[in-house]
C-alpha cells in the first residue's frame, strides 16, 4: 500500500541547498546562536529532515523581500506568527502604498526587537550570574 503523499527526496534536497545558498557560511540566528546549518529535525510525519537556520523576512516578504535576518526555526515560526497580531500586512496587494508598507516594515522591526530585547536581556543575567552578580540587576551608583 502506498502512501498518499510519498516523500519527494530530491525536491527537499534542491531546497535545502538553496536555502543554503541563501545563508553565510558562518550564519547563526541572531536571537539565540544556534550556528550549525546541518543541525537537523524531522516534520513531524515525515523522515524528511530540514535545516534549522531560516531566512526571515523582517517586514513579511510582501512588504520588503530583500530585509532579512538569518533565525532558527523555533524564533522564526514564534516572531512570524506575532507579525498579524502587531499589524504587519503580510499579503501581497498591489495597491498598497510606499506609506502602509512602511507601516508594515516598522511594526515588523517592533515585533522583531521586542525577541531580541528579551534575548539580550537573558544573555546579560548569564553573564551577571557566572560573574558572581546579583542575577543581573544593577549595582547602586
Amino acid at each position: 500500500m502506498s502512501s498518499p503523499n510519498p516523500p519527494d527526496p530530491v525536491g527537499r534536497d534542491l531546497t535545502r541547498a538553496r536555502a543554503k545558498r541563501r545563508l553565510a557560511p558562518d550564519a547563526a540566528c541572531l536571537l539565540c546562536g544556534e550556528r550549525d546549518p546541518e543541525v537537523l529535525r524531522e516534520h513531524p510525519g515525515s523522515s524528511v529532515p530540514a535545516s534549522v537556520l531560516e531566512v526571515h523576512h523582517l517586514a513579511g516578504r510582501a512588504n520588503d523581500p530583500d530585509l532579512t535576518v538569518v533565525l532558527c526555526l523555533n524564533h522564526h515560526r514564534m516572531i512570524s506568527a506575532r507579525m498579524p497580531s502587531y499589524g504587519v500586512a503580510l499579503s501581497i496587494d498591489a495597491d498598497r502604498s510606499i506609506a502602509e508598507q512602511l507601516v508594515s516594515l516598522l511594526r515588523g522591526l517592533a515585533v522583531f526587537f521586542e525577541q531580541l530585547a528579551a534575548a539580550l536581556m537573558g544573555w546579560a543575567h548569564q553573564l551577571a550570574e557566572s560573574i558572581g552578580r546579583d542575577g543581573g540587576q544593577p549595582e547602586p551608583a
